[in-house]
């Protein structure tokens, strides 16, 4: 299951919990959500009161860059001097007070024509994060928040330049929100990945015009899919952002997560006098340092320590913490894809307890 679409903090899933925090800072027609194909009806199940002109399809994943640009062209042929805000819908925010003022105060940046990033103090040297170092403090009178000049992106750092990085005390987390005006937007994604927005700027032009498939049927889709093909996959950040002067970053300290993987689980749940973290009905016995993230039933863990164990009933982890790295390429692999049980059949020699599922 995406991501955006688990319950890992409450009642709500994380995309839920993405646009109801945005209605304190929006009206909710003023809130789009851009997504795939493939999850359009996922979407539609989770945001039943999203209009249908608010969802945005795209036909295909072509990274950041392709779903926020169609994003633009669709809002910019309204309004291209209001001020968007971009956020990711599955992360977790403690303190929604906070992220709502930070947002606000952002909005008065970009409004003066910045590109404004949200940073969150690191506190940890993180190695799957993006950081942005920042040099001189950029006054906003107005706001509350605090706002730097970005010097320079770092994308996920080895550990040894993480720890630099946060001893020379200049730098944030990149949190992947950020706030623009639409037409300094649509002018710099124009200027840095021009390929990029001649093919968008096709794609709107699709439903206009006497003939003209109507947006959202079938043949509109065909076409919006041979088109976003020839889109080269590239973040925004590292298409657009990266290369743009005078990028402002606004410090967002509001208990953010971007619940990444069972280790950010550590940070969101109670762990208890062992270390563990528990969901789901489990009964842990001499075992220390676990995530157990268990929905298949109940489990009893025995004598095992620093180990992820998770799974629904139809598929199970169970890994070393400090291999969960390995996890992506493995799940694509052949080998991963091959995988079939085995059972003892007749005739079968039978290799030892277990093999039979008993």
């Amino acid at each position: 299951m995406p991501k955006q679409f688990l319950k890992l903090a409450g009642e709500e899933s994380l995309l839920q919990a993405t646009v109801r925090r945005l209605g304190r800072l929006v009206a909710r027609e003023h809130i789009y959500v851009v997504t795939v194909a493939a999850l359009e009806a996922l979407t539609r199940e989770h945001l039943p009161g999203l209009s249908e002109a608010n969802l945005l399809i795209e036909p295909m994943g072509r990274d950041t860059a392709a779903a926020v640009g169609f994003a633009l062209m669709v809002i910019g042929r309204q309004e291209d001097d209001s001020v968007v805000v971009v956020l990711p819908s599955d992360h977790y925010v403690a303190d929604e007070e906070a992220w709502t003022r930070v947002l606000r105060d952002a909005c008065l940046a970009a409004d003066s024509g910045h590109p404004t990033l949200i940073g969150i103090s690191p506190t940890r040297p993180e190695t799957a994060y993006g950081y942005i170092t920042f040099v001189e403090d950029w006054p906003l009178p107005q706001a509350t928040t605090k706002f730097h000049r970005v010097a320079r992106f770092v994308e996920k750092p080895h550990l040894a330049l993480a720890e630099r990085l946060l001893a020379e005390n200049r730098c944030l987390w990149n949190s992947g929100m950020f706030v623009w005006q639409v037409k300094t937007a649509l002018t710099l994604l124009q200027r840095h990945l021009p390929d990029t927005f001649a093919i968008l700027s096709e794609v709107a032009r699709l439903g206009n015009g006497r003939g003209a498939p109507p947006v959202g049927s079938p043949a509109w889709r065909a076409r919006a899919a041979s088109l976003f093909a020839g889109i080269t996959p590239v973040s925004i950040d590292c298409g657009v952002l990266e290369k743009t002067d005078g990028v402002l970053v606004a410090l967002g300290d509001f208990g953010w997560d971007d619940l990444g993987g069972w280790e950010s689980l550590t940070r969101l749940f109670p762990v208890d006098a062992a270390g563990n973290v528990v969901l789901g009905d489990s009964l842990l016995r001499d075992t220390e340092g676990c995530i157990v993230d268990w929905n298949g039933g109940r489990a009893l863990v025995i004598g095992v320590k620093d180990l992820v164990i998770a799974g629904d009933g139809a598929s199970l982890l169970v890994t070393a913490r400090d291999r969960l790295g390995e996890l992506k390429g493995l799940v694509g692999s052949p080998e991963f894809r091959a995988a079939r049980r085995t059972r003892i059949g007749p005739g079968q020699p039978d290799h030892g307890p277990g093999r039979d599922g008993r």
